[in-house]
């Protein structure tokens, strides 16, 4: 696999989910992966202070997939089986 970490690759080229959002990889150092996004204000509340439950899990689940990637020994498709989130 390439010396970059997968996710590296997926938030820094233009994928269209990534480049959407305008997403960007930081590091992926011991098991943490920081990635930034600049989400838009249609998916937050009127205030702008919480963004829309749906949004939240499907970045939640790009980047839950994205660090199951850096742990492949080959680059291969991948899908994930669940994903639960509850929000108060």
């Amino acid at each position: 696999m390439s010396e970059r970490h997968p996710a590296q690759l997926l938030f820094s080229e233009q994928h269209p989910l990534t480049a959407e959002f305008d997403m960007q990889f930081h590091s992926a150092e011991d098991h943490v992966l920081e990635v930034s996004l600049k989400a838009p204000a249609s998916f937050a509340d009127r205030s702008g202070v919480y963004l829309h439950t749906g949004f939240n899990t499907l970045i939640l689940d790009t980047v839950m997939g994205a660090c199951a990637l850096g742990k492949l020994k080959s680059t291969v498709p991948i899908a994930t089986i669940k994903l639960n989130s509850n929000h108060l």
